[in-house]
């Protein structure tokens, strides 16, 4: 599960690239790296809900080593929506127990 969650990120990296090297704003390039990024997020809630001991907070979120290693691989403008997610994530888990 981890495995397919990174190559997800990886494909929302590669799409960040794009973005930013494509100065017209081309809106398909826009749209497949949202459509990629909610992917990863989807995996990403896929894959926590398999740990043993799913994090209740986003601060003990942030401790755990893969998302350490997520959290250095994203460039600072997808950081906050990426925390964001991984914060609601976290919330509709204790939503539904």
């Amino acid at each position: 599960m981890y495995k397919k969650m990174s190559d997800a990120l990886e494909q929302v990296l590669s799409d960040w690239r794009l973005m930013e090297t494509n100065l017209d704003q081309n809106t398909e390039v826009t749209v497949n790296f949202e459509e990629n990024f909610y992917m990863f997020t989807n995996l990403l809630k896929e894959w926590m809900v398999t740990l043993e001991h799913p994090p209740e907070t986003l601060e003990e979120a942030e401790e755990i080593a893969e998302i350490k290693a997520i959290e250095e691989k994203i460039p600072v403008p997808i950081l906050v929506p990426f925390l964001i997610e991984l914060d609601n994530i976290i919330l509709e888990k204790q939503n539904h127990c």
